[in-house]
C-alpha cells in the first residue's frame, strides 16, 4: 500500500511501514531530497518526476524498469548523497559534482555549442527537452547524453537554425 507523504513545501510517495522504518534523520534527509526534487522540476531542469526516473535510471545504470526507479528504494546510500548534491546543483544551490566522466559522455565543448544554439533559437527548457527526446528517442537532460547523442542534438539544432529566415536588425 502506498502512501502519499505531504510535507509542508513538497511531496513524496512510500509505503507507509518503510517511511516508519527510517530513522529520523533518514526521514528527514528523504524529506529534503524530495522538496529539492519538486524545486528542480520548478526550475526547469527536469519537466516532471518521470524525467527524474529517467536521469536516476540513465545516470546510476540501474536495471529495474523505469515505473519502478525510486530515490529511497532504488539507490544505494553513496547514490543517494550523490544524487542529493546533483539535486543542489540543478537548484542552482551548489556547483556540478566532479564524477567519473567516460570519454563517451557529452564534451564540454558539446554542451557549449547546444547552449549557444539554444540562446541563437530563443527556445526555452521545455523546447530544448522535447527536442532532445525527439533526437534521441528518450528523455534526457543535456549533461547526461552520450557523444554520439549530443552530436545528433547539435546538428538538427544546426539544421533548425539554418532554415530560419535572415533576420535584419533595425
Amino acid at each position: 500500500m502506498k502512501t502519499r507523504i505531504i510535507y509542508q513545501n513538497g511531496c513524496g510517495t512510500m509505503s507507509k511501514g518503510y517511511f516508519s522504518q527510517l530513522t529520523e534523520q533518514e526521514q528527514k534527509e528523504f524529506k529534503r531530497r524530495q522538496l529539492l526534487i519538486n524545486e528542480a522540476i520548478d526550475k526547469g531542469s527536469f519537466t516532471s518526476r518521470k524525467e527524474v526516473k529517467a536521469w536516476l535510471k540513465d545516470t546510476f545504470k540501474l536495471s529495474k524498469p523505469l515505473d519502478e526507479v525510486s530515490t529511497e528504494y532504488s539507490l544505494t546510500k553513496k547514490q543517494k548523497s550523490l544524487f542529493y548534491i546533483w539535486l543542489l546543483h540543478f537548484t542552482g544551490k551548489g556547483p556540478r559534482p566532479h564524477t567519473y566522466k567516460p570519454k563517451s559522455r557529452i564534451t564540454d565543448q558539446q554542451l557549449h555549442r547546444i547552449k549557444e544554439l539554444w540562446e541563437q533559437l530563443g527556445w526555452n527548457d521545455q523546447d530544448l527537452y522535447k527536442f532532445v527526446k525527439r533526437q534521441v528517442g528518450k528523455q534526457k537532460i543535456v549533461t547526461g547524453l552520450w557523444k554520439n547523442e549530443a552530436t545528433k542534438v547539435i546538428t538538427g539544432m544546426e539544421r533548425i537554425l539554418a532554415e530560419q529566415p535572415f533576420k535584419l536588425k533595425d
